[in-house]
């Protein structure tokens, strides 16, 4: 049985149908993030996991998702700051020990702990703000 944390509280995964309030990632939709402070977006497939971050010159293992575009490095995301995983028609993201930490609206993620987002969560690296969505 998985344990994801959403919402400061634990949703055990037995198997069963999801909560009500946490409709479903479908595996035709894209990820949509929406920084508006840049007035930019990015879409990507999301088939397995991505490692969000930002591309330096002496990088040896880049981020798959590179934010450097959307001003990265001065608020404080880090190379390879979280992950974003697929999981049975859940998107999980894992902060991966990132200098600045990762928040999904208020909430603060623990380090290598996986947390389950919702489409229309706003999702912080750092201080880079980012409005993530399920999109078809």
């Amino acid at each position: 049985m998985d344990t994801y944390s959403t919402r400061h509280m634990d949703i055990r995964d037995s198997g069963s149908a999801m909560p009500d309030h946490l409709p479903p990632l479908e595996s035709d939709q894209h990820i949509l993030l929406v920084f508006t402070e840049q007035n930019q977006h990015i879409q990507f497939p999301l088939d397995h996991q991505m490692v969000l971050g930002r591309r330096c010159p002496d990088n040896s293992q880049p981020p798959d998702v590179d934010l450097a575009t959307f001003g990265a490095y001065p608020a404080g995301v880090s190379r390879r700051h979280c992950v974003l995983r697929r999981e049975a028609g859940k998107l999980i993201v894992m902060d991966l020990g990132s200098s600045n930490g990762t928040k999904i609206n208020d909430y603060r993620l623990t380090p290598h702990s996986p947390f389950q987002i919702a489409s229309g969560d706003t999702l912080w690296l750092g201080r880079l703000q980012a409005w993530i969505y399920f999109k078809a």
